[in-house]
């Protein structure tokens, strides 16, 4: 991206941060290209479409951290115009949420957490990440001064880069594939930590997104948070009755 739209985003950046502070009492820092850019080239990468942030969250799970995320969305929404869901085909991504600046200037805030599997802690968070560090991987954060704006990063950002996309992330690669790096624990926690339909349903109205789906969408994702839940728990009670009662009779 130019000068000019880098400039915005670190200004939106400095916007969010404050809020996020204030709100929640947490930190953004930079992650993904929106740090690798700022580490390896010394400005934040040209092709990027938007920023990415997180906010290290204080739970440990990911029912946890998604109830955290449902909860921090709707108080946010319910203060600033600027909070949406990120829009996907037929519903929304729901496992984050974006700070909007303007039609150029969008900054996508996702938790990270530390959870531990297996004796071995993992660092986690969207959309691909799930590998074994220790929580001084990412703190304390650190105070950067880039481009005149005070940016935060992980407190190991070459580390953290290496883990993220590998050894070769030094070098520019056309070809990385983010989905090359998931592992199966960060399919699996990424999984646990996607909102409910009727989360992501609540969260459409809140941020008054409602206005931008079709109804088609709308019906989508009210069939999804209403009658699919309904009708699952339906079908697992009667398995689960027959189950029970056999269970009594022995």
């Amino acid at each position: 991206m130019d000068d000019q739209l880098s400039q915005e985003y670190l200004e939106a950046y400095r916007e969010l941060r404050e809020v996020l502070a204030s709100e929640t009492g947490y930190d953004a820092y930079l992650i993904g290209g929106s740090l690798l850019g700022p580490v390896r080239d010394g400005q934040l990468l040209k092709n990027d479409k938007d920023m990415d942030v997180a906010y290290l969250s204080q739970h440990t799970d990911a029912e946890s951290v998604r109830r955290e995320l449902f909860a921090l969305i709707m108080r946010l929404a319910s203060r600033y115009p600027n909070i949406e869901m990120v829009r996907e085909s037929w519903s929304a991504v729901r496992t984050h949420f974006r700070w909007r600046k303007n039609n150029r200037v969008r900054i996508d805030v996702m938790p990270a957490w530390f959870s531990e599997h297996d004796n071995q802690l993992y660092y986690c968070r969207p959309t691909f990440v799930a590998v074994k560090a220790e929580k001084n991987l990412v703190l304390p954060l650190q105070h950067i001064d880039f481009r005149g704006t005070d940016v935060l990063f992980p407190a190991e950002p070459e580390q953290k880069l290496e883990l993220v996309y590998g050894q070769g992330w030094r070098q520019p690669d056309p070809a990385f594939d983010k989905d090359s790096m998931r592992s199966v624990l960060a399919a699996h926690e990424i999984r646990k930590l996607r909102l409910s339909w009727g989360q992501q349903f609540a969260v459409i109205r809140a941020t008054k997104q409602a206005e931008g789906f079709s109804w088609f969408d709308l019906a989508w994702v009210w069939i999804a948070s209403n009658l699919w839940v309904k009708g699952f728990r339906r079908i697992l009670l009667s398995i689960r009755a027959p189950l029970s009662h056999t269970e009594h009779l022995a």
